[in-house]
C-alpha cells in the first residue's frame, strides 16, 4: 500500500509593493506555517519581488460551484443603495478631487480634527 510522503500543500500570495493587492504566486510544500513562509520566501521572492507573503493551507481554500453562478453573482437590483452610483458626491468634493487634489487632503484633515474634537468632548 502506497502512502503519501509529501508535506502539506500551501498556496502562496505575494504583495509586490506596499499598498498593492496580493497575487497568487504558486504552491509550496511545508510541514507547518513557519516552514511555509520560509519556503515561499526562498522560492517566490529570491530577487526581491515582494514586500509581504501570505501562505494558506490548500485544504482551507473553498471554491464556489460554477453551477451556482446565478445564485451567487446575480445583481441585487432591489438594493440599489449597494452600488456606488446610487450616491451623489457633493459638488465641493468634486471640485477638490478634480481641480485641487491637495485641497481634498487638507479638507479631510480638517474634518478629521473636528470629529476628534467632537468625540473628545464626550469623554
Amino acid at each position: 500500500m502506497a502512502t503519501d510522503t509529501q508535506l502539506d500543500l500551501w498556496e502562496v500570495f505575494i504583495q509586490p509593493k506596499s499598498g498593492n493587492r496580493y497575487a497568487h504566486a504558486g504552491s509550496i510544500h511545508a510541514s507547518d506555517k513557519k516552514m511555509a513562509i520560509q519556503n515561499a520566501r526562498d522560492i517566490y521572492t529570491r530577487r526581491g519581488e515582494g514586500t509581504s507573503i501570505w501562505v494558506v493551507p490548500s485544504n482551507c481554500i473553498i471554491a464556489s460551484n460554477p453551477n451556482d453562478e446565478d445564485m451567487l453573482f446575480e445583481p441585487s437590483n432591489d438594493k440599489v443603495y449597494r452600488h456606488q452610483l446610487f450616491y451623489e458626491m457633493p459638488k465641493a468634493l468634486k471640485i477638490f478631487n478634480h481641480e485641487k487634489p491637495e485641497a481634498l487632503y487638507d479638507y479631510a484633515l480638517r474634518l478629521g480634527d473636528k470629529l476628534i474634537g467632537t468625540w473628545a468632548s464626550f469623554g
